[in-house]
């Protein structure tokens, strides 16, 4: 494996944790807005927090879709295959 494919994969890692260090970040805001909603009694304020929720909901949605769109986009270049250049 050459140089510029390790670089491709530091690269691909380094986003990973970053995506992983992000995820990890809005499941505990998920959890600390979910112990919010158990402990409301205000209908009006149990509204605007499970508006909050659903908002946090959908954002872990569209971030979990996006990861496994890049995990597919990486089996697929994993797959296909290699191309030697000749010098």
């Amino acid at each position: 494996m050459g140089a510029g494919a390790m670089d491709h994969i530091a690269e691909h890692m380094a986003q990973m944790k970053g995506e992983h260090r992000d995820m990890a970040q809005l499941v505990q805001k998920i959890t600390q807005s979910f112990a919010s909603i158990q402990g409301e009694k205000d209908p009006k304020a149990l509204a605007v927090k499970l508006a909050a929720h659903s908002a946090l909901l959908k954002e872990l949605e569209t971030k979990v879709q996006a990861g496994t769109k890049m995990m597919e986009k990486m089996e697929k270049e994993d797959a296909a295959p290699a191309v030697e250049h000749k010098h």
